[in-house]
């Protein structure tokens, strides 16, 4: 229910245009970093060369380089390890249209320790692509 509430509000951030409630800032001052290269064949996957995920206990994002210029949505979620599970901890989205690539961050202030993570949903053309990031300890 969560995932269906965040994707809802985000198709109402394309449709009014952001009204500038999304930060699609580039990425710095990080201090985890990770790298994932796809290699899956769906077609939303053919269009992604990397996925550079962010995570730091004071902000999260992803930077997204991709082999055509491309248009769509992100969607990230960070996520706490609970048990077995994932619990939605907050999420951002932000469209792009015709780049090359993307990026987005959300500054977020992680107070509890424990294990997390970013989950990613790249819409392109309508077709979706997820992946998790590695997990992270704080």
């Amino acid at each position: 229910m969560k995932k269906f509430l965040a994707t809802l509000m985000a198709l109402c951030v394309i449709c009014t245009g952001g009204l500038g409630l999304i930060s699609a800032s580039a990425l710095s001052d990080t201090s985890s970093n990770e790298t994932y290269k796809e290699d899956t064949g769906s077609r939303a996957s053919d269009d992604i060369d990397s996925i550079s995920y962010t995570l730091s206990t004071s902000k999260y994002g992803a930077d997204i380089t991709l082999r055509k210029i491309c248009s769509g949505i992100v969607y990230l979620e960070l996520q706490k390890k609970n048990g077995s599970n994932w619990d939605y901890i907050d999420s951002t989205s932000w469209p792009f249209t015709n780049k090359p690539s993307t990026s987005g961050s959300k500054s977020y202030t992680i107070t509890q320790s424990g294990t997390y993570r970013l989950y990613i949903k790249i819409t392109i053309d309508g077709v979706a692509t997820t992946r998790n990031s590695s997990e992270y300890n704080f």
